[in-house]
């Protein structure tokens, strides 16, 4: 019962969240709470992973391009990435895996 109840606060939680910071985002976007919550867990990189990450997807570069363009090995690239693809993919999984249980307890 007490997993139930804290399930159901969670979910209160997470629905005022999204309202909340919809608003941040394009209304008409239905995956704009999403995209905060990417952008959310960009921020929380490090200042070189946020670099680094942000030169590979967004500016589409490959390991060796970024490499030249910070003078770091190749390599440290590949760390930087690896590390923070996982920080991003552990907190949506931690943020959107709650709501997707919670949602189907619901529904």
């Amino acid at each position: 019962m007490n997993a139930l109840q804290k399930i159901s606060r969670e979910f209160q939680n997470w629905e005022k969240w999204v309202k909340e910071d919809a608003g941040k985002g394009d209304q008409h976007d239905p995956a704009a709470p999403f995209y905060i919550l990417l952008d959310e867990a960009i921020d929380q990189l490090t200042e070189r992973q946020r670099q680094v990450y942000l030169l590979h997807r967004h500016e589409k570069l490959t390991y060796q391009q970024i490499a030249d363009r910070l003078n770091i090995g190749k390599e440290s690239v590949k760390t930087h990435i690896e590390l923070a693809v996982k920080h991003i993919s552990t907190h949506l999984r931690s943020r959107i895996g709650l709501y997707v249980s919670l949602i189907s307890l619901f529904y």
